[in-house]
């Protein structure tokens, strides 16, 4: 039991500062709120059973996620945007919203949420699709070093998509850099592209 005195510490804690709008503070109480760890047991309502104890709150959590993106925490702003973006049994999915908050953690420095606002616009979710803007967002988190977007970005180039040649050199390069971070999917690709290439030169 000591992990989940600790939790329940924590979330004491959290509440405390994060009442003095501290924006860290704010911002691991929304995680706590989403995980639903450490929520002591008389601030859970609607408890159907044994099952139910470690169920998110996805509502309060993006209560404290929003005010930790006002006071200027960026990872509060994507993991919003997160939340939204899912929508879950008390939270309801709204891709517009999940766009607003990526931005906002774009604007706040977020790299992730680079990945997530050209994912939005590569598959015209909140947003008309516009395949250049998505590239556009895969670039700047691809240079940046963000392994999902690096696979993103090697599978424009393969296919040639956002206004980009087909460019099977590029592809491959992009994928190594995501493989050699271990990003699941891309040591495959990296084999697939080689091949391909090995074969187009005999």
């Amino acid at each position: 039991m000591p992990a989940r005195q600790d939790f329940t510490r924590a979330f004491r804690l959290y509440q405390l500062a994060a009442g003095a709008e501290h924006a860290d503070a704010q911002f691991h109480l929304g995680m706590l709120y989403s995980t639903g760890n450490g929520i002591p047991f008389r601030a859970r309502r609607g408890i159907g059973g044994f099952s139910n104890l470690k169920r998110a709150y996805n509502v309060e959590a993006a209560k404290w996620y929003e005010k930790a993106a006002g006071n200027g925490h960026g990872e509060a702003a994507f993991y919003l945007g997160n939340l939204y973006a899912a929508g879950s049994i008390d939270l309801k999915q709204d891709y517009k919203l999940a766009l607003k908050w990526y931005l906002e953690a774009d604007s706040l420095g977020n790299i992730d949420a680079l990945n997530n606002l050209g994912y939005l616009h590569d598959e015209g979710l909140g947003v008309r699709r516009d395949r250049v803007k998505a590239r556009d967002y895969y670039t700047r988190a691809a240079e940046a070093g963000h392994a999902g977007a690096q696979m993103n970005l090697s599978a424009y180039y393969f296919e040639g998509l956002g206004g980009l040649k087909k460019n099977l050199g590029t592809a491959l390069a992009w994928a190594r850099k995501a493989a050699d971070q271990g990003e699941p999917g891309a040591a495959e690709k990296v084999t697939a592209i080689t091949k391909l290439m090995q074969g187009g030169n005999r």
